[in-house]
């Protein structure tokens, strides 16, 4: 399991909701779609704001060979262990990108201080998520730049 976490500069506090949704040629993405995608990041980021790491950690699912599988408990306790061991504040949607079935960016701040500042990038770690389509249906992944699907370029 990889978790990407770094230091990221950023924009004004905007919900997901306000945020623009980039949507490339690559794959037509419905109102039902980023409409489902926008209630599963939402509700993740409200199980990192109440503390139910636990919650959100079984949301998250790994894709391999178009085969898609909740993520390990091994992998699980990593992911809430690391939230166990940081003193972050609070959990806000930076952006969203939309860029195909398997390849899309959801970055997430974690605000570490009480004087944490989107704009200029003081006191906040990313996260990174990959909303994924899998026969029809949306799930939650972990970036991995090296997954099957992911297109390298800059966004």
């Amino acid at each position: 399991m990889i978790v990407m976490l770094a230091a990221c500069g950023g924009s004004k506090k905007k919900s997901s909701d306000e945020l623009p949704i980039t949507r490339p040629a690559t794959m037509v993405f419905t109102e039902s779609d980023t409409t489902e995608i926008n209630q599963m990041v939402n509700t993740f980021v409200e199980y990192i704001n109440s503390g139910k790491i636990s919650d959100a950690s079984a949301m998250l699912y790994t894709v391999q060979y178009d085969r898609i599988e909740e993520m390990t408990l091994e992998d699980r306790q990593k992911f809430e262990g690391f939230f166990t061991t940081i003193p972050y504040k609070s959990c806000e949607v930076k952006s969203f990108h939309l860029g195909g079935a398997k390849d899309n960016k959801v970055q997430l701040a974690l605000l570490m201080t009480p004087d944490a500042d989107l704009e200029t990038g003081r006191g906040i770690i990313k996260l990174v998520l990959n909303p994924v389509n899998v026969e029809g249906k949306w799930y939650l992944t972990l970036r991995d730049e090296d997954a099957e699907g992911i297109e390298h370029e800059n966004i």
